[in-house]
């Protein structure tokens, strides 16, 4: 009896551990937009709305959220209707692992990030991989030179159900060592003549990558 019964509670902590593959499968949309994810160790929440103080558990800087990010992290990023502006760039810096990756999804909808710098010009890059094993999924870019850059990175990284609208250029990717994987993209109305380079890029792995022509 005593057998069993520790069976069964091994069984409900594999299911609970939030590092297992079976726990962090991606669903975009979420379908109850109400639903507001709690901080805890390894979920980190960017609600600028619900920051009181330095002790507040939420996080109002989507710089800050970023560059803490670290292995079996998850980053939830409020969507909706509003639109979050970039003072600067958005540094992934550690990343996960093959065992704790690194998530970034948004609750509430999509999140709508805008490049835009004190003096009103779009950023040189908008979201910048430093680290891999990373997973960022239903986020939207406006308004960046370069959407996305990924230099030099050592593991996987995943994107899946992005949209990038008025940007220069929608990725850079050089000398990445694992698959980039592109799922579920949307770019439009991107200016540059070579709107997207993956150049010494191990593996890309693409499903629906769309490039919308300019207007």
């Amino acid at each position: 009896i005593l057998l069993g019964v520790a069976f069964l509670l091994g069984g409900c902590a594999e299911r609970d551990n939030p590092f297992d593959p079976a726990n962090r499968t991606i669903v975009y949309p979420n379908p109850d937009t109400t639903w507001v994810p709690i901080p805890s160790l390894h979920n980190k929440v960017f609600l600028p709305d619900s920051v009181r103080g330095r002790d507040s558990p939420y996080i109002g800087n989507l710089q800050t959220a970023f560059a803490e990010l670290r292995e079996g992290d998850t980053l939830w990023i409020q969507g909706g209707d509003k639109i979050h502006d970039l003072g600067g760039r958005l540094t992934v810096r550690f990343g996960g692992s093959a065992l704790m990756p690194s998530v970034v999804r948004t609750f509430g909808g999509r999140a709508n990030l805008r490049g835009l710098t004190k003096k009103g010009l779009p950023p040189e890059v908008c979201m910048d991989f430093g680290g891999s094993y990373v997973t960022i999924v239903g986020l939207t870019f406006m308004n960046c030179q370069t959407a996305i850059q990924a230099w030099g990175v050592t593991g996987p990284l995943t994107l899946d159900s992005i949209e990038i609208q008025n940007c220069n250029k929608a990725f850079d990717s050089l000398e990445v060592k694992g698959r980039v994987k592109l799922h579920h993209i949307t770019m439009t109305n991107i200016t540059d003549s070579i709107p997207f380079s993956f150049k010494a890029v191990d593996t890309l792995d693409t499903l629906e990558f769309k490039l919308v022509p300019k207007d």
